[in-house]
């Protein structure tokens, strides 16, 4: 799960393969390669299928295995690799700004480094604040079969351009409490130290 659209709600996407690469002898109605499902969560628990919103290269059939998400070109926006069995992997970027419903959403990016704790965070809990708004997400170390993902932990955040707080309980029970941040920042928190370093990178999207 990972809010694709930055609008503050996480989205859902499934890549599928069948385990068996005969499966169509015993059931003529299932395929070996199947289709990647992306579901877009528009709140009060409500995901509907956006699959078809997607380019060619998605909804092509592959026998996918491993997912891993991040932001590979530090725009925000989190991309994602897709392993595929016995095929090439395949990368997508995200270009989420460009879409009508994802315009002027926000966002925020948190990379956390432990002193007391692990250096990594793994088992911190997150909670930010922006106005009406909550968000929760805890640090974790693997997601998907053979796949690591981007160590940061991306908040999307509507049309909220600052968030009222941040709140990191570390894995070693020292809590770390940030406020008045800016959106739209990738930010590296230092257990135990107050200030943040924050930083946005130059973009260079592709011709």
């Amino acid at each position: 799960m990972f809010d694709f659209d930055n609008d503050g709600w996480r989205d859902l996407l499934v890549v599928n393969g069948h385990i068996l690469d005969n499966i169509p002898l015993y059931h003529p109605e299932v395929k070996y390669a199947e289709e990647k499902v992306l579901y877009r969560n528009v709140g009060d628990a409500v995901f509907v299928d956006a699959t078809k919103t997607q380019n060619a290269g998605f909804r092509s059939p592959r026998v996918g295995r491993g997912l891993a998400v991040g932001d590979y070109d530090n725009d925000g926006w989190q991309d994602f690799l897709v392993s595929n069995n016995g095929e090439d992997a395949q990368l997508f970027r995200n270009d989420g700004g460009s879409e009508p419903a994802a315009a002027g959403n926000h966002w925020l990016a948190v990379r956390l480094v432990g002193t007391k704790s692990n250096r990594d965070g793994n088992g911190a809990f997150l909670k930010l604040t922006a106005g009406d708004f909550r968000s929760y997400d805890q640090v974790k170390g693997g997601m998907s079969y053979c796949s690591a993902q981007d160590p940061r932990i991306f908040f999307g955040l509507g049309k909220h351009e600052r968030v009222d707080t941040l709140e990191i309980r570390w894995p070693s029970g020292h809590v770390d409490v940030l406020q008045n941040l800016p959106a739209d920042y990738f930010l590296t928190v230092q257990e135990g130290n107050p200030e943040a370093k924050a930083v946005r990178y130059a973009q260079r999207h592709p011709k």
